[in-house]
This record gives C-alpha cells, structure tokens and sequence, in this order.
C-alpha cells in the first residue's frame, strides 16, 4: 500500500533530521473507513510497513501489532474532520 510506504518513509526522515528519537513519537492516517497507526513502542528509525496497526473509525482493532496508547487523540481528530 502506497500510504504505508510514504508513512515509514516521513517516520525515518523523522529519525535521520533529529526531529523524533527512540520510541517517543507515533503517527497516523487515515484510509477510508480504517486508521492505521504506528504500534505501542514502534521506533521511527526502524519503523517498518507491518508496524502499523489498522483499526475502524470506531476504535476496534483490526490487525497488527498493539496500538499506540495514543490512538484515542488520534480518533478524535479523526471524528472531527468527518
């Protein structure tokens, strides 16, 4: 999927510029009906496509690993662009 590769490229970018270190940071995005999101613990220097978690608008977890702990900011701007 091309968002998840553009995603860990921006995440290693990230970790290369000094800009996030260790396992500090988490992102996401949207794609339809689903949030994916970087795993509980993920690292933005060795981040990698299966790293993410999928999860519904909703919050039900889908696939992959545990999600960020940060998943319900995340959601809730998610809910308020709809």
């Amino acid at each position: 999927m091309e968002n998840l590769k553009t995603a860990v490229w921006i995440a290693h970018s990230l970790f290369e510029r000094g800009k996030a270190s260790g396992s500090s940071a988490n992102m996401s995005f949207k794609e339809k009906d689903l949030i994916y999101i970087t795993g509980s613990g993920t690292c933005f220097g060795t981040l990698k496509e299966e790293d993410f978690s999928v999860l519904s608008l909703d919050g039900e977890w889908i696939s992959g690993p545990k999600p960020s702990k940060e998943f319900p900011l995340h959601q809730m701007m998610y809910e308020k662009v709809r």
